[in-house]
C-alpha cells in the first residue's frame, strides 16, 4: 500500500459526559500517541481527534477504534481529511442558516455515499427541516430546534440506511479553523 502521510481528523460518535468517565479526551489523545500517530490534539470534548499518519484510511480507522475499544467503547468513528472538511464548508447548501443559527445547523458524517433511495427519502421528510445530501454529508437545517424536531438521529439514520455523526456548523467550523494548516499529504 502507499503511504498516505497527513493530517486526518477522526469523528466519533456518541462522545460526551457519560462516555468521559469511561474515557477522558486526555486518555484518547494518550491512546492515539502510543498507537504511532503523532501530531495528536483533541478538538472540544465531542470526539474529534486530529492527527497525522503514514497509515492508509483503512488501517487509521482501525487503530482510533481500537483505542476507544480499550476503554470499552464501541463508539463508530468516521475519517475524513482536513480538505474534506473544507470542502464541506465550501458547499454549504444552507448559508443563511449557517449565520443565522449555527448551533441548529448540523451535518452528519457517514462512512458512504448514501444510495439514490435513502437520498430520495431524506431530502424528501416531510418537515420544516431543510436536508440535502452532498457525497458522504448530509447537511440539516433544523429551523425550529433540533429538540423539537421529529427528524431523530435514529430516523434519520434509518432514513439514510447507515450510522453517522453529527456535529453543528460551528464545531465545524472550529475543526476547519483548527486544521488550516495540515496537510493533507506531506
Amino acid at each position: 500500500m502507499t503511504p498516505q502521510h497527513g493530517s486526518w481528523v477522526a469523528l466519533i460518535r456518541g462522545i460526551g459526559p457519560s462516555t468521559h468517565k469511561k474515557m477522558s479526551m486526555a486518555q484518547l489523545r494518550a491512546g492515539c500517541v502510543a498507537a504511532g500517530f503523532t501530531d495528536v490534539r483533541t478538538i472540544l470534548a465531542t470526539g474529534n481527534v486530529v492527527f497525522a499518519s503514514d497509515l492508509p484510511e483503512s488501517e487509521n480507522h482501525r487503530v482510533v477504534t481500537g483505542v476507544i475499544a480499550a476503554h470499552d467503547l464501541h463508539n463508530d468513528v468516521f475519517l475524513r481529511r482536513p480538505n474534506d472538511l473544507r470542502q464541506v464548508v465550501s458547499e454549504d447548501p444552507f448559508p443563511d442558516a449557517a449565520i443565522e443559527r449555527p448551533n441548529h445547523m448540523l451535518v452528519l458524517f457517514m462512512a458512504t455515499v448514501p444510495s439514490p433511495a435513502h437520498i430520495a427519502a431524506v431530502e424528501g421528510f416531510d418537515g420544516p427541516e431543510r436536508i440535502k445530501v452532498r457525497g458522504r454529508e448530509t447537511y440539516i437545517d433544523y429551523r425550529d430546534g433540533v429538540g423539537k424536531s421529529k427528524l431523530t438521529p435514529v430516523r434519520l439514520e434509518k432514513l439514510l440506511g447507515q450510522p453517522g455523526t453529527a456535529r453543528n456548523w460551528n464545531t465545524v467550523k472550529k475543526l476547519v479553523n483548527e486544521t488550516s494548516g495540515s496537510s493533507d499529504n506531506a
